[in-house]
């Protein structure tokens, strides 16, 4: 603790306050992320850089190898910042500060890939978002809990839905959806209740883990939302996934209709990607209805739609 005591008293006041800010970071912090959270009104993203990098050579901060690096904060020298956070009155307005930079940084990112203009492959998606899932673990908890910060906790919820069932972790995910969902009346924000029953739909689908009626349920309320805002890709995956849903509770025509709104929808400059959701339903329809030889067919020109994509499944 002396030690540490010490090589804090050696930094400048940013360098420390930014030290101490850096510890409420649970599994690390990308670069991009300390940016977001620490710069300010006296200090821009390139002073957090040359702080971080002070706080590197002092040893406090430990540089993780990877493309791009990751750093960490030594677990004793995070308990002091914490401790420091905590005696000065400080630790509720850092949780803040980590929750909200956190959540621009996810909806950005997945605007980036899911927006009206997202050209986002799924491969850097994921390189973005799945390194920071402890600290989103961290910042919900704190916005369901400490922070009583409905919004934030909303705007987590639908901006990582994706990113969690990409990495196999929908119940979980759903879950803390569901948790929010239970406030939902609060929200007054018809786009911020869309991206939630949408974050519904994405995770309680795979193994089931809600009812078919109640998905479909929640699929069909963010498409109501989307078409009303005019949000024409985001209107687009809702109806895929109503349309998904619908297939499984054997209502053909209803999938019809689906299709073809989904058609009239498609533009050319729309990425690979989502030009191929349509494809793999009608795909998925004739498979199950055991027309195999059309299922095929769909199923390799989807592939080779994707194919001259890196970076997509």
């Amino acid at each position: 603790l002396a030690t540490i005591a010490w090589s804090q008293q050696q930094l400048s006041e940013f360098e420390r306050a930014e030290l101490f800010q850096l510890s409420t970071c649970v599994g690390g912090f990308g670069l991009e992320f300390a940016q977001r959270m620490c710069a300010d009104e006296s200090h821009d993203a390139w002073a957090v850089v040359e702080a971080l990098s002070s706080l590197v050579d002092g040893s406090l901060v430990q540089v993780e190898p990877g493309d791009p690096p990751r750093y960490r904060l030594l677990e004793s020298t995070r308990a002091y910042a914490l401790e420091g956070l905590a005696q000065a009155g400080q630790a509720g307005a850092a949780m803040r500060r980590h929750a909200h930079a956190l959540r621009d940084y996810f909806i950005e990112t997945e605007e980036q890939r899911f927006g009206e203009n997202g050209s986002l492959t799924m491969a850097d998606y994921m390189r973005r978002l799945s390194p920071e899932l402890d600290n989103l673990r961290a910042a919900l908890d704190w916005a369901m809990g400490l922070g009583d910060d409905l919004a934030t906790a909303l705007a987590l919820c639908g901006a990582s839905a994706m990113m969690l069932r990409w990495s196999g972790l929908s119940e979980e995910g759903l879950q803390r959806v569901l948790q929010v969902r239970r406030r939902l009346e609060q929200v007054n924000s018809p786009a911020n209740q869309a991206s939630l029953w949408l974050a519904v739909s994405h995770l309680g689908d795979i193994g089931r883990l809600l009812p078919l009626p109640e998905l479909l349920d929640t699929a069909q309320r963010a498409v109501a939302i989307y078409r009303k805002s005019g949000h024409r890709r985001r209107l687009y995956q809702s109806l895929y996934n109503e349309g998904w849903l619908l297939s499984y509770s054997d209502q053909s025509a209803a999938v019809a209709g689906v299709l073809e709104e989904m058609r009239q929808l498609e533009r050319v400059p729309d990425p690979a990607w989502l030009r191929a959701l349509r494809q793999n339903l009608v795909g998925g329809v004739a498979l199950r209805e055991e027309r195999f030889d059309e299922a095929a067919a769909i199923f390799f020109e989807q592939d080779r739609l994707l194919a001259a994509v890196p970076g997509e499944e």
